[in-house]
Parts: C-alpha cells; sequence; structure tokens
C-alpha cells in the first residue's frame, strides 16, 4: 500500500513539474521546438547556437584547377563558371595551380532563418530568387577575379513568377546583428530567366560577369515591386503565452 501511495505522490509531483514547465515556455529568453508528436517538447534557450548549427545550410567544398578554369556544381543546383586563368591574389599576381572553393546555398526559407542570411536591404524587404555565398582560396589566402575574365552563374529559380529580379551583392553585418547580411542592389547586371533542360528541370536565372566579387550573392526583388504591398499582419500565438517580446521573420 506504501508503494502504491508513493508512486501516486510521484505522479503528481511529475505533473506539477510538467505542468510548471510548460508555462515557463512563455518566458521571453526562451523559444519551443517540437521534435516529434509523439516524443516531448524541447526548450531551447534563444543563445542555443549549438541546437541551430544543425539545421545550416551545408559548406561545400571543391578543388579547382585555376589554370584551366571551369565548373562548379552545388548540390542544390548552382552552377558557377570560372574561365581559365581569371584568378589572381591581393596583389594583382595571376594564381596557377589547384585552388580551394567554398560555396554554400540558400534555397528555402529554412536555410535563410537558421543561418540568419536573410532578405532585408537596408530597411527594405527582399523577395529572393535564389541566394548563395562563394569564395576561392589558395593556401588559406583569399582570391579575387581578375578584371575582365569570364565568370557565368545558372542559379535554380526558387519564386515561381516570371517577373524580373535584380543582382543584390551582401555585405556582412557586424556581429549581433539579428541579418547576418545586408543586400546592396548591382543594377548594372542583367539577370536572365530561361528554362533549365538539365537534370533540375525547372526555370534558372542565368547571368554572365567580366568582372565578379567573391561573398554573399543574391538573385532578388524588392519585395512589392510588381504587387500590392501588406500594411499590415497578424500573429496569432499560443494558448496561455502573454509574451510581448517575440520577434517575426518573414
Amino acid at each position: 500500500m506504501n508503494n502504491m501511495k508513493n508512486n501516486w505522490i510521484l505522479k503528481g509531483v511529475f505533473s506539477i513539474i510538467f505542468v510548471s514547465a510548460l508555462f515557463a515556455a512563455c518566458k521571453k529568453d526562451r523559444t519551443i521546438i517540437t521534435i516529434d508528436n509523439t516524443s516531448k517538447t524541447v526548450y531551447y534557450p534563444l543563445n542555443a547556437v549549438s541546437f541551430w548549427n544543425n539545421y545550416l545550410p551545408a559548406k561545400q567544398t571543391f578543388v579547382l584547377d585555376a589554370t584551366n578554369g571551369g565548373w562548379i556544381k552545388g548540390s542544390k543546383g548552382c552552377n558557377i563558371y570560372i574561365g581559365a586563368n581569371s584568378l589572381e591574389d591581393a596583389a594583382g599576381m595571376l594564381v596557377a595551380g589547384n585552388v580551394d572553393v567554398e560555396l554554400i546555398e540558400y534555397m528555402n526559407k529554412a536555410d535563410m532563418a537558421f543561418s540568419g542570411v536573410t532578405t532585408v536591404s537596408g530597411n527594405q524587404l527582399l523577395e529572393s530568387g535564389g541566394m548563395f555565398y562563394l569564395n576561392i582560396k589558395k593556401g588559406g589566402t583569399e582570391l579575387k577575379m581578375k578584371a575582365g575574365k569570364l565568370v557565368q552563374l545558372i542559379i535554380p529559380q526558387t519564386n515561381k513568377t516570371a517577373d524580373a529580379m535584380d543582382f543584390f551583392k551582401g555585405n556582412v553585418n557586424a556581429a549581433g546583428d539579428v541579418n547576418k547580411v545586408n543586400w546592396v542592389l548591382k543594377d548594372s547586371i542583367k539577370v536572365v530567366p530561361k528554362k533549365d533542360t538539365g537534370q533540375f528541370g525547372r526555370g534558372v536565372y542565368s547571368m554572365q560577369f567580366n568582372y565578379f566579387q567573391f561573398g554573399f550573392c543574391n538573385i532578388d526583388r524588392f519585395w512589392g515591386k510588381f504587387k500590392t504591398k501588406c500594411k499590415k499582419f497578424r500573429i496569432k500565438m499560443p494558448n496561455g503565452c502573454n509574451d510581448t517580446n517575440s520577434t517575426a521573420l518573414l
């Protein structure tokens, strides 16, 4: 009888702890991540970097022969062509032989949200048609494109409309900023939409440069450029949550 009584006491204590944790979920310094419908709900502090890092888009690495040039093909559909003898070091000296290429593709909302690479230009929102990060190094030293040398980009079209897009370069914001990158319009670059007849079988954007700066790049347009802008929006909070310090990412 005593064992049974003790079991009921333990169950009661567990229930109190569970309910307390449920109401604590609305604290301002926490966010809720539901792992699945059958397992428990786990509460992570907003600064739980190790958790968010599990969902970052992967950095892809390649080796390219700078003397001959060639294609860099990302796993999410970014195809980038670097022409022969197109790379030079900071002193302007031509680079030959193998170089290391880094590519990160941000092709969906999850890639943007978990990485902090969102679509903001100054105080204006953007609509992205596909963005990526590209860098090339030799011996750990960053390289640059030689002026007048060919670079061609073929980027999967992530939006569904055929409206005109622009090319944006990304400037990295100061550490701690909510948005990791601020996008700057480069209106001299012509973005050409076309049908991809290759493995992806969908629309792509094609660009060709005579000069190119490595870093963050975005096929984008200012939000609402071809439609009526949204004046306001509403967010429905979970029942029992009275938090007044939440952030909404559009």
